[in-house]
């Protein structure tokens, strides 16, 4: 798993297409989003189940429980020197909020593709939510 300092989490303005939401747990700034359906309140997404793996965004700071979410829903993202160029990262499966580089994934976990890194501080965000359940 990839570890995000939550203060590093930035976006393009004008490029980066962001919305609003409210969160139903408390958030961190760079996790994965999900929405509950039951409560149309977001959540950190999770790879270790087709019910917690559809991510519709990237939180882009820290939110406590009803508090207002700002998260990316595609485009440019800048997140500290963590990442390595060219490299797929995915929804984590280890926790929920996590992003992990393809090759974590394992068996029976669900694939949501959050983007390619083009440098060590940008993941150009391009969500696919496959569905797809590693073999």
């Amino acid at each position: 798993m990839v570890d995000i300092s939550p203060g590093t989490v930035t976006h393009t303005v004008g490029e980066t297409d962001v919305r609003n939401g409210i969160c139903g747990v408390a958030i961190t700034g760079g996790d994965p989003l999900r929405l509950n359906s039951s409560t149309t309140r977001f959540e950190p997404a999770q790879a270790d189940a087709a019910s917690t793996a559809t991510v519709v965004g990237l939180a882009l700071h820290a939110a406590a429980i009803g508090q207002p979410i700002a998260y990316a829903i595609s485009g440019p993202l800048t997140m500290g020197s963590v990442l390595t160029v060219g490299t797929v990262y995915v929804l984590s499966a280890a926790a929920a909020g996590g992003i992990a580089p393809w090759a974590d994934l394992a068996s029976t976990e669900i694939v949501s593709v959050l983007g390619v890194a083009t440098a060590a501080t940008a993941l150009p965000l391009s969500i696919n939510n496959s569905g797809a359940v590693m073999p």
